[in-house]
């Protein structure tokens, strides 16, 4: 077992059942290492001394049970994770990598701020030597120094955080010095929890509500707002949130946020994913979804505003992208082939899309299109 959970491994096939019995031993106190009932262990098998490892490179990705876990910096450097290590690697340079080993557990869950060197990143809750309990928390820390600015969530995130996102830098943030970060938890009812990371005051979230009880796959705030946040949960439902800065009060008459408005989308005469899979906001505030049916949704840049009012936004219009699942979206950040706001696309059937915002309601065709061996499963540009 590591960590209290149990690790499945298997041998070669080319090799012997005789050859892998050499390396077997009967299990007897002479000479099993130290066990849960032997803290000591036996006699010729001293203790290990403290050594600090430095480790230089790490060649592996987490992609089966996590998503939105690959990125790019500001310095071009491409970021993503495995285990319990946050990997930074120069795609120019294949052999060169910063590694961020500060996490106790397995990470599950990373976001890039807009500034595009703060990063937030999650682990899941897991058991020390001694099995007492380690609790699930967000490290938020500095790419360039590996500076730890934050730790959040710790004895609030139950199992671990599913999906993280950063807020945007707007007129608000001038006003009210608001920059979320926001996690939806593995818990029964996904709770969604909201930090202003930049108030070192607390550490309580200044939004803590259940969400729904169905699954969750990732969130994500619209961009340029004014007074107030907008944000999306998706998964089995796509979930619309109005986040009011200084909204409500306190028993102590204290200003506090509120959800002030929580609406879910319909599909009315159209065609209804399993999952919503992945999502991407627009600048202009055009919400795209991808579905596990290899459909792309337009919800248009207007549904945030249409929840606020106490309707439920309907999908604009849809198109087939992919044969399977749409299993990422992501913007492209600035001009592609000379269009202004375009995105990609990745999916199940090994097909990477970019799409042109403007005419894809007329036109329905990629702008390129590439497709690579496997699925893909997360794009970062």
């Amino acid at each position: 077992k590591l960590r209290g959970r149990p690790i499945v491994t298997y041998a070669p096939d080319n090799i012997d059942k005789n050859e892998i019995s050499k390396f077997y031993k009967k299990s007897n106190n002479n000479n099993r290492g130290p066990t849960r009932n032997n803290k000591n262990p036996p006699k010729g098998n001293p203790k290990p001394e403290n050594v600090d490892i430095n480790i230089r490179s790490a060649f592996n990705y987490r992609g089966q049970d996590a998503r939105r876990n690959l990125y790019m910096l500001k310095s071009r450097e491409i970021i993503y994770f495995t285990a319990g290590l946050v990997i930074i690697q120069d795609p120019y340079n294949p052999g060169k990598q910063r590694i961020f080993n500060q996490h106790t557990d397995d990470i599950k869950a990373l976001a890039v701020h807009s500034n595009g060197y703060t990063i937030a990143s999650g682990q899941i809750c897991g058991l020390k030597a001694d099995d007492s309990k380690r609790p699930a928390h967000i490290l938020i820390w500095d790419s360039n120094s590996f500076e730890i600015y934050r730790k959040l969530g710790v004895n609030q995130i139950f199992k671990g955080p599913i999906s993280l996102f950063f807020s945007y830098p707007d007129v608000a943030s001038d006003k009210f010095n608001v920059d979320y970060l926001a996690c939806v938890d593995e818990h029964n009812d996904h709770c969604l929890r909201i930090w202003n990371w930049t108030d070192k005051s607390t550490e309580e979230p200044r939004i803590e509500k259940n969400t729904t009880k169905d699954t969750v796959v990732g969130l994500e705030f619209y961009p340029n707002t004014e007074s107030k946040r907008y944000l999306v949960v998706f998964g089995k439902q796509l979930t619309f949130y109005c986040i009011e800065v200084n909204g409500g009060k306190d028993a102590n008459k204290k200003a506090i946020d509120v959800v002030s408005k929580k609406r879910n989308a319909v599909f009315e005469k159209t065609q209804k994913p399993k999952i919503i899979v992945s999502a991407c906001i627009s600048p202009s505030g055009q919400l795209m979804t991808g579905g596990s049916d290899g459909l792309i949704i337009s919800w248009g840049d207007k549904a945030h505003l249409l929840a606020e009012s106490g309707k439920s936004p309907t999908p604009v219009f849809m198109y087939s992208a992919h044969k399977g699942a749409v299993f990422t979206l992501s913007m492209v950040s600035g001009e592609y082939a000379g269009f202004e706001e375009c995105f990609f696309s990745g999916g199940k059937d090994g097909f990477i899309s970019v799409w042109n915002l403007e005419d894809v309601k007329t036109n329905q065709a990629p702008i390129a299109s590439v497709g690579i061996p496997g699925s893909a499963r997360c794009v970062a540009a």
